[in-house]
């Protein structure tokens, strides 16, 4: 049996309906690419509330300093 690993080799492989010899394809699991996807998400929410706080801060301080 031929086991593909890409499609470059193959001419016309843009044509070819249902070709997929991608890792979830080949029964190979991706649980760990979810799982750092939903890491990664996380990490940015929490980055993003840091900010919107220091710039809320920020915006409180302002009008003391202004004076």
């Amino acid at each position: 049996m031929l086991t593909l690993k890409e499609s470059s080799h193959i001419r016309t492989s843009r044509n070819i309906k249902s070709f997929c010899s991608c890792r979830h394809a080949t029964g190979v699991s991706l649980v760990h690419r979810d799982q750092g996807r939903i890491a990664l998400g996380e990490e940015k929410l929490a980055r993003k509330e840091i900010e919107r706080l220091w710039r809320a801060e920020q915006w409180c301080k302002h009008p003391v300093r202004s004076r």
